[in-house]
């Protein structure tokens, strides 16, 4: 039995970001039930101010809940398991009418566990996906920034993802701040072409400079590659020279325009008989959506590659600067147009 309420599934943070997604929906007259925050205690971000800065955001949600009079609860996480996030969304389900998850600072095993998740949904099952834009980022590339990694993780974001023929793998790559991540995921596999998603913002045109300054040995590199023998032709008829292409897209236009990429690289795969393999550091709205797009279409050939850093900086991010939502309904008929119109 469910009730008349959305519940908010949120993450935890030492980011004061974490607070910004539930006080906007509170001033946005969202009726929310409960709220939920997955805690991944130390496993993400281990040490004493860590830990306090999350305590300090817990008090502010927590003193949110009891203004509106629902329960708030701190749910224990695995912050690399896609399969706990998985778990938690399956449990709520039939509880609540709606649905909002803030993306604003869960892991990316997170937010493609949330979007591989939501892809499965029937369309009558009305969610939001809500993100917070910070004021400002840390530099996520210095030496100190993440200190190693762990292990890299291969995220199938189908029940049962194939890597056949992974050898002629088409790329798709959300690009952000993060270029040395990025460059440790593309040596676990090498796709011969691909997309490269640049976001832009009207409002933070310097955001955009230092995504192209920071991938710059990065994309030349990718623009050396082709996809060789008898299938570069086929590349070629997808990508420009059978090889790697740069699409930007609007922030302002973000469903719209992630579409596009995604349905090119879902086509170029399907004529290669390929997987796609999605490559997540950009912003992680970019990678929501891309990856809920391709476990909607793609499921079983799609893949995602996540280096695990040995933590993350304190000064990740910096501040508040406002939360934008995105509803299933305007995903789900945004993609159907453009899938309609390409396919047609």
């Amino acid at each position: 039995m469910s009730s008349d309420g959305m519940i908010m599934i949120a993450s935890l943070s030492f980011e004061e970001r974490c607070t910004g997604a539930i006080k906007k929906s509170i001033s946005s007259n969202f009726k929310i039930s409960e709220i939920a925050m997955l805690d991944y205690k130390s496993s993400a971000t281990p040490g004493t101010e860590a830990s306090e800065l999350r305590n300090k955001n817990w008090n502010v949600v927590n003193q949110i809940a009891d203004k509106i009079d629902v329960p708030c609860n701190r749910v224990e996480a695995n912050a690399y398991s896609m399969d706990d996030l998985e778990d938690i969304v399956a449990n709520k389900l039939g509880l609540h009418s709606e649905l909002l998850f803030d993306i604003s600072c869960m892991t990316r095993p997170h937010v493609l566990g949330l979007a591989a998740s939501l892809a499965r949904l029937p369309k009558d099952k009305k969610w939001r996906i809500a993100y917070t834009k910070p004021m400002t980022y840390g530099d996520l590339n210095a030496p100190k920034a993440a200190g190693g990694w762990n292990d890299t993780l291969w995220l199938p974001l189908g029940d049962d993802a194939s890597l056949e023929n992974q050898g002629l793998a088409v790329g798709l790559i959300a690009s952000g701040h993060e270029a040395a991540r990025t460059s440790i995921a593309l040596k676990e596999i090498e796709p011969s072409c691909g997309l490269v998603i640049v976001p832009t913002r009207v409002d933070r045109p310097d955001l955009h400079r230092v995504i192209l300054d920071k991938n710059d040995s990065l994309f030349r590199f990718l623009n050396g590659l082709r996809v060789a023998g008898p299938r570069g032709e086929k590349a070629e008829s997808h990508f420009k020279n059978g090889g790697w292409e740069i699409e930007h897209a609007k922030m302002e236009n973000i469903v719209a325009d992630i579409s596009q990429i995604v349905i090119r690289a879902i086509n170029a795969a399907m004529e290669l008989e390929s997987p796609v393999v999605l490559v997540p550091f950009g912003p992680k709205l970019v990678v929501f959506i891309s990856a809920w797009m391709l476990a909607k279409e793609y499921a079983d050939r799609s893949w995602a590659i996540y280096p695990v850093a040995k933590t993350h900086p304190l000064a990740y991010s910096d501040g508040i600067l406002d939360t934008e939502f995105v509803s299933s309904e305007e995903l789900e008929f945004v993609y159907q147009s453009y899938l309609d119109r390409n396919r047609s």
